[in-house]
């Protein structure tokens, strides 16, 4: 009963200010979630460092299958983006061999 009541107020950084909940999205804690400084993460503004566990570690099973499917997910990133590069590589050849041919009239 006292870990349920803890969970429902959220925690002060060592700032002052109200801690964030997020969620964690490495290969090790994936899904999840942790209190951290409202900037946690940012690399333009200096953290509190302020960081503090929500929830227990996730079951061993679980784990592997959201790592499975999150591996997944950031191949398919990767792959449409280098789809649109493509697209934007032929389309700017596209442009200059039909400026250079429009030059030659």
């Amino acid at each position: 009963m006292k870990e349920i009541e803890a969970m429902s107020h959220v925690p002060i950084c060592k700032c002052g200010k109200e801690a964030v909940l997020k969620t964690a999205w490495s290969d090790d804690n994936s899904g999840r979630r942790f209190y951290g400084f409202s900037n946690y993460g940012n690399r333009f503004q200096k953290s509190c460092n302020f960081f503090r566990w929500y929830e227990p570690p996730m079951d061993p099973r679980a784990k592997v299958f959201l790592v499975g499917l999150l591996r997944k997910i950031r191949a398919n990133d990767r792959e449409r983006q280098n789809e649109r590069f493509a697209w934007i590589f032929v389309v700017i050849c596209s442009i200059l061999v039909t400026a250079i041919w429009m030059g030659m009239k």
